[in-house]
C-alpha cells in the first residue's frame, strides 16, 4: 500500500510541476508573428489577391496589451491597436486604434507554440510562423 501511495504522489507532483512550468498562451504570443498562408472558409473570387496581398504581413504583440501589424512586412502600412487574450488562453480579442474601422476582432487560438501560430477567424485560419 506504501508504494501505491508513493507512485501516486508522484504522479501527482510530476503532473503539478508539468502544468506550473508551460507557459500560458498570453506569454506565448508575445514577439512577433509572420503570416504565411490563408484558408478561406467560403473563397470569393478575389480571395488568391488578397491573400497575396496579406503574405509577410507581420504582427508583433507586445506585454502591455499592444500590438502593431505591418501590412505586407511594408513598414509605411502600419495598423497598432489593443489585444487580449481570454483566460482560457483560447480567444484573441484585438481592436484596432483607426477610428473607422476600430471594430473588436476576436479569433479562436487553435495552435500556440514556440514557432507556429494558427488562428481561427470567421473568413477562415490564419497561419502565422514566428518572426526571427
Amino acid at each position: 500500500m506504501n508504494t501505491k501511495h508513493l507512485l501516486c504522489s508522484l504522479l501527482v507532483l510530476l503532473v503539478t510541476a508539468t502544468t506550473f512550468a508551460q507557459k500560458s498562451n498570453a506569454e506565448k504570443i508575445l514577439g512577433c508573428w509572420v503570416l504565411k498562408k490563408m484558408e478561406f472558409s467560403n473563397p470569393a473570387n478575389d480571395a488568391p489577391e488578397l491573400s497575396e496581398e496579406a503574405m509577410n504581413s507581420y504582427v508583433c504583440f507586445e506585454k502591455d496589451g499592444t500590438f502593431t501589424t505591418r501590412l505586407g512586412g511594408n513598414e509605411s502600412e502600419v495598423v497598432k491597436g489593443k489585444y487580449q487574450i481570454s483566460a482560457d488562453g483560447k480567444t484573441l480579442t484585438q481592436s484596432r486604434d483607426i477610428q473607422d474601422e476600430g471594430n473588436d476582432e476576436q479569433a479562436e487560438i487553435s495552435v500556440l507554440d514556440d514557432t507556429k501560430l494558427e488562428l481561427k477567424l470567421e473568413f477562415g485560419v490564419m497561419y502565422f510562423v514566428r518572426k526571427n
